[in-house]
């Protein structure tokens, strides 16, 4: 019996060519987008999954507070760990580690490679995680300062041919460090990954602070919580640790412990480790899969009742010679079932063609095998079911209903033509099409807005090289002017932060005359004299550091509009205020100007004279032949810093890098979009086909009496458009609650205009007109003799 039913759904999938591939095809389309998004919701909630202990593990965060604001901090104290793992029973292990960027590394064939991430680790490190050693031993690897584990990928890059334990290389201002293992790959889906882990007790050994109670974001500290233990009773149990201590400095500090598993996506805090998960791309990605699998099986669900008529006498045939009902739903299912089981197997391999388009999309290495991942393996074996049932009851019901004598004489074929069910989907799959439309526009206008609007200095033509924190002033000072005399450079700055590009740190201060008050942050940049002319930055009352670096100018600093304002400063051009133990007075006040990217409100901001404390030279290049100036500028660096390698960046793309989320977003809202258009015209271009040909013999008639192509073509068509300008209208205010909510994720945004509604609208009209014109004009040129000849 089966076997017959699946044989009978085969033959009709043959006989109806043109209605199977448009179902198929919308499905597999639907399907395929399907898996490609619950394959990377799979993978971005099942971060650090792979830990033994993963239910057990928890990170310990802090919250400084001073004045007005408070530092959520990921990292924390370094004496905090000991402390906790000493005095709570509860803790079973714990670890800390400390993580150092943009570290020069020397192999031994004189190799140099930039590291982004170097980490300094407890032992423990390797016992509470699970990252296994493929060479050396765990239980050592980390004890000896000056050890070192490397990555499989970099000891199969650098090391192939040779056993890399026990080689040395040299980082960390030239130190020797000698490899005490190689850790086998770890999964995609971990923050804990890094090419290079040296020993936490090399820190001590040079010199840095590894049990202070002051010194914040320091360290990254993990516990390992003993069974059953509470961690809410051990953060009851904190304040007086801090306090017994850390007493004058305790008031200020909240630790909570935070739980493995739930750092990627839930956790926001200051310095976390990347990369950074969202649950908003992960609700955002969840509906797009449910609008596409939706629009699918509406597809499937429209073209299947409106061919009802040209199955009805069939069911009459059947239910005369005997066929129940329920074996006629059985049969009408098992076509359900077998045209999504088709549809899911083309889906699979759409999957594995996009998948790398998806990676290149979110710019981040995903692994998703679906063949493997019992999650994944599920969902496939669910949505057949779901899909291939749900989509098929409807017609099924619908098609097995009639009775016999009706149904051979042709009574209920009548009502397949104009069904109100099938205008209601086809309006809803137009809402949710001209939903992501609007979407689209308005992400874009907000990268344009962000890229072009005016962030209060200029970042054009502005080359940004890294200097080592190690360099002395002179050094960087001797650099700076060699560059400016030897090269076509415009002008030139030593910073410790560019305008625009983030990374300004938080200073406390107390304002004068109210020495009662709580201290305030305030956040900070070390620049020269030369910042504003580089950055084109306004100064709009008083005086600038001077070219004559004095000592004078080691207590001047320069507040920005905005500090005026929160500071409350009514003549802030002499202004005085406090910072540790040193006494700063106000020269000047700039024009606020964007530190941050426009996530972020303009901050409180000053900025001292103290190019000692360097990060960056930022250049004002020329705005013609800058390959020529930047190949200068490079022979005069390898002149003057030959041991240090050139490294620069333009600022402009620094900046714009703070909207990679949003392009990206952008992208696969396009990408998105596009199927979920082209789903919901197969699916309008089969309801056309299926009009014209039930209208066949009315066309003939009308042309007969003088009809032209035009009224034939609007006759067919008004419906069909009738039923997108009411999803338009259905569309508008969902789409505008939808990205009102987006938008407020910036500080800075830009409005939701009219227009992009009207050409929303205006594009899903063209386009579904597009999808019905072949098969409306097809009808309406017909010659009315083939319809009528035989009447």
């Amino acid at each position: 019996m089966i076997r017959s039913f699946f044989v009978v759904a085969y033959r009709n999938l043959i006989r109806n060519k043109i209605y199977s591939i448009i179902s198929i095809s919308g499905l597999t389309i639907g399907l395929a987008g399907c898996l490609l998004i619950i394959g990377f919701v799979n993978h971005e909630i099942s971060f650090e999954n792979f830990h033994q202990y993963k239910d057990r593990i928890y990170r310990v965060a802090g919250v400084y507070s001073l004045g007005n604001a408070t530092i959520p901090m990921a990292n924390i104290q370094s004496a905090l760990g000991p402390a906790l793992l000493e005095e709570f029973p509860e803790i079973e292990a714990m670890t800390r580690f400390r993580v150092k960027t943009d570290v020069r590394i020397t192999f031994p064939d004189k190799n140099l490679v930039i590291e982004d991430r170097l980490v300094a680790a407890e032992p423990a490190l390797l016992d509470m995680f699970s990252m296994p050693l493929k060479a050396g031993n765990p239980e050592t690897a980390l004890n000896a300062p000056y050890s070192l584990i490397i990555s499989q990928e970099i000891g199969e890059k650098y090391f192939s041919n040779q056993n890399p334990i026990g080689q040395t290389l040299s980082l960390l201002d030239d130190i020797n460090f000698e490899i005490t293992g190689v850790m086998k790959k770890l999964p995609t889906n971990t923050q804990m990954h890094s090419n290079f882990i040296c020993s936490y007790s090399t820190l001590e050994s040079m010199g840095e602070e590894v049990d202070s109670w002051y010194n914040i974001l320091t360290d990254y500290t993990y516990l390992l919580l003993r069974e059953n233990a509470d961690p809410d009773f051990i953060e009851q149990k904190i304040p007086a640790l801090l306090e017994k201590h850390a007493a004058d400095e305790a008031k200020n500090f909240q630790v909570s412990l935070q739980p493995l598993k739930q750092l990627y996506l839930y956790s926001k805090l200051s310095h976390e480790l990347p990369p950074q998960g969202s649950l908003n791309i992960i609700y955002l990605f969840s509906c797009i899969a449910v609008v596409i699998l939706i629009i699918a099986s509406i597809n499937f669900i429209n073209l299947s009742t409106a061919r009802t008529s040209h199955r009805m006498k069939e069911v009459g045939v059947r239910k005369v010679l005997g066929a129940y009902r329920h074996q006629l739903i059985k049969q009408f299912l098992s076509e359900s079932v077998l045209i999504t089981i088709i549809s899911m197997v083309l889906g699979i391999i759409l999957f594995e063609l996009a998948l790398p388009l998806l990676t290149t999309f979110l710019g981040r290495n995903i692994t998703i095998n679906i063949y493997q991942d019992p999650v994944i393996l599920s969902a496939i074996i669910g949505m057949i079911v779901i899909v291939g049932i749900l989509s098929g009851s409807y017609p099924a019901l619908l098609i097995s209903k009639g009775k016999p004598y009706a149904v051979l004489r042709g009574g209920t074929s009548k009502r397949t033509g104009k069904s109100t069910l099938r205008r209601i989907l086809v309006v809803i799959q137009f809402t949710m099409a001209i939903v992501l439309i609007c979407c689209t526009f308005t992400i874009f206008n907000q990268i344009k807005y962000a890229v072009t609007a005016d962030l209060g200095f200029d970042e054009k033509d502005i080359l940004l090289l890294n200097l080592d924190e190690e360099l002395t002033t002179e050094k960087c000072r001797l650099i700076k002017s060699e560059i400016l005399q030897k090269t076509n450079a415009i002008n030139a700055s030593i910073v410790a932060n560019a305008p625009g590009g983030g990374g300004i740190t938080l200073t406390a201060v107390s304002p004068e005359n109210k020495s009662g008050e709580e201290p305030k942050f305030i956040h900070l940049n070390n620049v020269d004299q030369d910042y504003l002319s580089t950055f084109g930055i306004e100064l709009v009352q008083g005086k600038f550091f001077s070219e004559e670096y004095s000592s004078g100018l080691a207590h001047e600093v320069v507040i920005n509009e905005t500090a005026v304002k929160e500071f409350d400063i009514e003549n802030p051009i002499g202004f005085k205020f406090m910072r540790s133990e040193n006494e700063y007075t106000v020269i000047g006040v700039t024009k606020d100007y964007h530190t941050q990217s426009l996530h972020d409100r303009i901050p409180s901001f000053a900025l001292f004279h103290a190019p000692q404390y360097h990060r960056l030279l930022a250049i004002k290049m020329p705005a013609l032949d800058q390959a020529k100036t930047i190949a200068d500028i490079r022979q005069v660096w390898n002149d003057v810093l030959p041991d240090m390698p050139f490294e620069y960046r333009f600022l402009e793309d620094k900046i714009n890098e703070s909207y990679n989320s949003e392009r990206r977003i952008g992208s696969l809202f396009i990408s998105f979009s596009l199927l979920t258009i082209f789903v919901a015209c197969l699916g309008l271009f089969g309801l056309a086909a299926f009009a014209s040909e039930q209208r066949t013999k009315e066309i003939g008639i009308r042309k007969a009496l003088g009809a032209t192509v035009a009224n034939i073509f609007g006759l067919l068509s008004r419906e069909f458009l009738m039923l997108v300008i009411v999803a338009n209208v259905v569309a508008v205010p969902i789409a505008y609650y939808i990205m009102n909510l987006w938008l407020s994720n910036f500080a800075y945004r830009t409005s939701i205009g009219w227009f992009t509604f009207f050409l929303s609208a205006f594009l899903a009209v063209m386009i579904s007109l597009c999808s019905i014109s072949m098969q409306s004009i097809k009808a309406a040129i017909a010659n009315p003799v083939d319809s009528l000849r035989y009447e």
